[in-house]
């Protein structure tokens, strides 16, 4: 599903691997969203310093500079509690999934587009 300009959220899209957030960004481009990237926390937290109008926070686990995925959304959510948070693993079951949704990697774009629809709830069409 494509969503027109005006509907169009804006999704950060966290990952210290190059092509892995390159391919992330362009599905959810393909899926009609607006895209930011950063490879790890530091650089993640200021681009949500610069773009209020980021609607969710799409963070690998593992991620270089001692802070995790989770450290980073944890941090977020304690600035900016309205953000919408979806985590993502090669191991899954290393992630509380009680405190945050988790999608496994390797995800296809069927996947991903539910996975974050879920999330954005009724603000997505």
């Amino acid at each position: 599903m494509v969503y027109r300009p005006q509907d169009r959220k804006t999704i950060l899209v966290v990952d210290d691997e190059p092509e892995v957030r390159n391919s992330t960004a362009l599905l959810l481009e393909t899926l009609g969203f607006l895209v930011i990237q950063a490879q790890d926390a530091r650089s993640a937290v200021a681009a949500l310093a610069e773009n209020e109008s980021v609607d969710l926070l799409f963070t690998d686990m593992v991620l270089p500079g001692g802070v995790s995925g989770v450290d980073l959304a944890r941090d977020v959510l304690a600035k900016r509690p309205d953000l919408k948070i979806v985590v993502t693993s090669g191991r899954p079951e290393l992630v509380n999934q009680d405190e945050f949704p988790v999608i496994s990697k390797p995800f296809r774009m069927t996947e991903l587009a539910s996975r974050i629809r879920e999330e954005l709830g009724d603000d997505v069409p």
